[in-house]
Protein backbone atom coordinates (compact mmCIF):
# COMPACT_ATOMS: atom_id res chain seq x y z
CA UNK A 1 0.00 0.00 0.00
CA UNK A 2 1.65 3.31 -0.76
CA UNK A 3 1.76 6.51 0.80
CA UNK A 4 -0.02 8.73 -1.72
CA UNK A 5 -4.06 8.95 -1.23
CA UNK A 6 -6.73 8.19 -4.22
CA UNK A 7 -7.85 11.22 -5.49
CA UNK A 8 -11.19 12.30 -3.80
CA UNK A 9 -13.91 14.33 -5.87
CA UNK A 10 -14.68 17.75 -4.34
CA UNK A 11 -17.13 20.65 -4.96
CA UNK A 12 -17.76 23.76 -3.34
CA UNK A 13 -19.88 26.91 -4.64
CA UNK A 14 -20.26 30.01 -2.93
CA UNK A 15 -21.65 32.95 -3.16
CA UNK A 16 -22.21 36.88 -2.04
CA UNK A 17 -24.33 39.64 -2.75
CA UNK A 18 -23.14 42.66 -3.74
CA UNK A 19 -24.62 46.18 -4.21
CA UNK A 20 -22.83 47.02 -7.53
CA UNK A 21 -22.81 46.51 -11.54
CA UNK A 22 -22.11 43.27 -12.83
CA UNK A 23 -19.83 45.08 -15.12
CA UNK A 24 -17.58 47.10 -11.89
CA UNK A 25 -16.85 43.22 -9.97
CA UNK A 26 -16.18 41.47 -13.34
CA UNK A 27 -13.17 43.97 -13.78
CA UNK A 28 -11.69 42.77 -10.71
CA UNK A 29 -12.35 39.50 -10.85
CA UNK A 30 -11.22 38.67 -14.18
CA UNK A 31 -7.79 40.24 -13.15
CA UNK A 32 -6.67 37.29 -11.15
CA UNK A 33 -3.10 39.56 -10.68
CA UNK A 34 -5.21 41.54 -8.30
CA UNK A 35 -6.34 38.99 -6.57
CA UNK A 36 -3.98 39.54 -3.71
CA UNK A 37 -4.97 43.16 -3.38
CA UNK A 38 -8.55 42.20 -2.18
CA UNK A 39 -8.29 38.39 -0.87
CA UNK A 40 -7.22 38.46 2.37
CA UNK A 41 -3.57 36.47 2.56
CA UNK A 42 -3.37 35.23 -0.70
CA UNK A 43 -0.30 35.89 -2.76
CA UNK A 44 -0.60 36.09 -6.57
CA UNK A 45 2.89 35.19 -8.70
CA UNK A 46 1.93 36.09 -12.38
CA UNK A 47 3.43 33.45 -14.38
CA UNK A 48 2.31 34.01 -17.62
CA UNK A 49 -0.54 36.13 -19.41
CA UNK A 50 -2.82 33.54 -18.40
CA UNK A 51 -1.38 31.33 -15.44
CA UNK A 52 -1.40 33.30 -11.86
CA UNK A 53 0.66 30.94 -9.16
CA UNK A 54 -1.73 31.36 -5.81
CA UNK A 55 -0.83 30.81 -2.06
CA UNK A 56 -3.45 31.24 0.44
CA UNK A 57 -2.76 31.54 4.16
CA UNK A 58 -5.75 31.53 6.49
CA UNK A 59 -5.28 30.92 10.74
CA UNK A 60 -8.87 30.92 10.94
CA UNK A 61 -11.81 29.08 11.49
CA UNK A 62 -9.25 26.64 10.14
CA UNK A 63 -5.37 27.06 9.53
CA UNK A 64 -4.63 26.43 6.02
CA UNK A 65 -2.12 27.12 3.73
CA UNK A 66 -3.16 26.59 0.16
CA UNK A 67 -1.63 25.93 -3.50
CA UNK A 68 -3.14 26.80 -6.27
CA UNK A 69 -1.75 27.31 -10.23
CA UNK A 70 -5.02 29.23 -11.86
CA UNK A 71 -5.21 29.06 -15.97
CA UNK A 72 -7.77 31.50 -17.18
CA UNK A 73 -9.93 29.48 -20.00
CA UNK A 74 -11.94 32.17 -21.08
CA UNK A 75 -13.33 35.50 -20.05
CA UNK A 76 -17.08 35.01 -20.07
CA UNK A 77 -18.60 37.34 -22.62
CA UNK A 78 -20.91 40.75 -21.53
CA UNK A 79 -19.35 40.76 -18.42
CA UNK A 80 -20.50 37.58 -17.06
CA UNK A 81 -17.64 36.02 -14.97
CA UNK A 82 -14.27 33.76 -15.59
CA UNK A 83 -13.80 29.90 -16.47
CA UNK A 84 -10.07 29.03 -15.13
CA UNK A 85 -8.17 25.37 -14.94
CA UNK A 86 -6.81 24.72 -11.47
CA UNK A 87 -4.12 22.57 -10.43
CA UNK A 88 -1.93 22.18 -7.31
CA UNK A 89 -4.03 21.09 -4.28
CA UNK A 90 -6.85 20.38 -6.49
CA UNK A 91 -7.03 19.79 -9.98
CA UNK A 92 -10.05 20.60 -11.71
CA UNK A 93 -11.96 23.85 -13.10
CA UNK A 94 -13.64 26.79 -11.23
CA UNK A 95 -15.45 29.52 -12.33
CA UNK A 96 -16.96 33.29 -11.28
CA UNK A 97 -20.18 34.12 -12.34
CA UNK A 98 -22.50 36.68 -11.72
CA UNK A 99 -26.20 37.18 -11.70
CA UNK A 100 -27.52 40.79 -12.14
CA UNK A 101 -30.63 41.33 -9.07
CA UNK A 102 -33.26 44.78 -8.46
CA UNK A 103 -30.58 45.76 -6.17
CA UNK A 104 -27.11 44.71 -6.90
CA UNK A 105 -25.31 41.09 -8.47
CA UNK A 106 -24.87 37.98 -7.01
CA UNK A 107 -20.92 36.74 -7.08
CA UNK A 108 -20.75 32.95 -7.51
CA UNK A 109 -17.94 31.23 -6.93
CA UNK A 110 -17.83 27.36 -8.10
CA UNK A 111 -14.88 25.36 -7.77
CA UNK A 112 -14.78 21.07 -9.04
CA UNK A 113 -12.19 18.51 -8.87
CA UNK A 114 -9.97 16.16 -7.39
CA UNK A 115 -7.55 16.24 -4.69
CA UNK A 116 -4.80 13.79 -3.45
CA UNK A 117 -4.62 15.17 -0.19
CA UNK A 118 -5.32 14.29 3.21
CA UNK A 119 -7.71 14.38 5.07
CA UNK A 120 -9.97 16.25 1.78
CA UNK A 121 -13.20 17.03 3.43
CA UNK A 122 -10.79 19.10 6.01
CA UNK A 123 -9.04 20.94 3.26
CA UNK A 124 -12.63 21.25 1.18
CA UNK A 125 -13.75 23.44 4.40
CA UNK A 126 -10.92 25.78 5.26
CA UNK A 127 -10.97 26.35 1.25
CA UNK A 128 -14.40 27.29 1.56
CA UNK A 129 -13.79 29.47 4.47
CA UNK A 130 -10.80 30.87 2.24
CA UNK A 131 -13.25 31.76 0.07
CA UNK A 132 -15.88 33.25 1.70
CA UNK A 133 -13.18 35.53 3.15
CA UNK A 134 -12.79 36.52 -0.19
CA UNK A 135 -15.61 37.28 -1.18
CA UNK A 136 -16.85 38.77 1.96
CA UNK A 137 -13.82 41.18 1.45
CA UNK A 138 -14.49 41.86 -2.74
CA UNK A 139 -18.34 42.46 -1.22
CA UNK A 140 -16.78 45.46 0.98
CA UNK A 141 -13.79 46.76 -1.41
CA UNK A 142 -16.90 47.20 -4.24
CA UNK A 143 -19.59 48.73 -2.01
CA UNK A 144 -17.17 51.23 -0.28
CA UNK A 145 -18.34 50.40 3.01
CA UNK A 146 -22.13 50.72 3.15
CA UNK A 147 -23.53 49.29 6.21
CA UNK A 148 -25.39 46.81 5.79
CA UNK A 149 -29.14 47.04 5.02
CA UNK A 150 -28.39 50.68 2.79
CA UNK A 151 -30.34 51.33 0.24
CA UNK A 152 -28.26 51.41 -3.11
CA UNK A 153 -28.10 54.52 -5.06
CA UNK A 154 -30.89 55.41 -7.65
CA UNK A 155 -28.21 55.30 -10.61
CA UNK A 156 -27.60 51.45 -9.64
CA UNK A 157 -31.20 50.54 -9.05
CA UNK A 158 -32.05 52.32 -12.87
CA UNK A 159 -29.06 49.94 -14.49
CA UNK A 160 -30.12 46.76 -12.53
CA UNK A 161 -33.73 47.35 -14.38
CA UNK A 162 -32.36 47.66 -17.37
CA UNK A 163 -29.98 44.69 -17.03
CA UNK A 164 -32.97 42.65 -15.95
CA UNK A 165 -34.66 44.25 -19.10
CA UNK A 166 -32.16 42.67 -21.28
CA UNK A 167 -31.44 39.42 -19.93
CA UNK A 168 -35.42 38.87 -20.06
CA UNK A 169 -35.07 40.10 -24.13
CA UNK A 170 -32.30 37.87 -24.33
CA UNK A 171 -33.81 35.12 -22.76
CA UNK A 172 -37.44 35.33 -24.48
CA UNK A 173 -35.33 35.72 -28.36
CA UNK A 174 -33.49 32.47 -27.31
CA UNK A 175 -36.92 30.35 -26.45
CA UNK A 176 -38.14 31.90 -29.65
CA UNK A 177 -35.30 30.68 -31.32
CA UNK A 178 -35.41 27.25 -29.50
CA UNK A 179 -39.08 26.99 -30.71
CA UNK A 180 -38.34 27.70 -34.19
CA UNK A 181 -35.45 25.62 -34.78
CA UNK A 182 -37.24 22.37 -32.97
CA UNK A 183 -40.83 23.61 -34.89
CA UNK A 184 -38.48 23.26 -38.27
CA UNK A 185 -37.13 19.72 -36.90
CA UNK A 186 -40.48 18.75 -36.29
CA UNK A 187 -41.65 19.46 -39.76
CA UNK A 188 -38.17 17.60 -41.44
CA UNK A 189 -39.09 14.67 -39.85
CA UNK A 190 -43.00 14.46 -40.61
CA UNK A 191 -42.68 15.49 -44.59
CA UNK A 192 -41.00 12.04 -45.72
CA UNK A 193 -44.03 9.94 -44.52
CA UNK A 194 -46.63 12.66 -46.07
CA UNK A 195 -45.65 11.96 -50.01
CA UNK A 196 -46.40 8.45 -49.70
Amino acid sequence: MSGVASPTPLEAWDEVFVRCTRQQVNAVIVDPASWGVWWPGMVVEQLDDRRFDLTITARAPIPARHHLVVTVDRVRPRDKGLEFSVSGDLDGSGEFFHLDGPRGVVVNHLLRGTTSRRLPRIWLAAHRAIVRAGLTSLKDRMEGGLPPGTEPDRALLAHQAEEMRIFAQEVAQDLAEKAAMAAAAQDATSQPGEGG
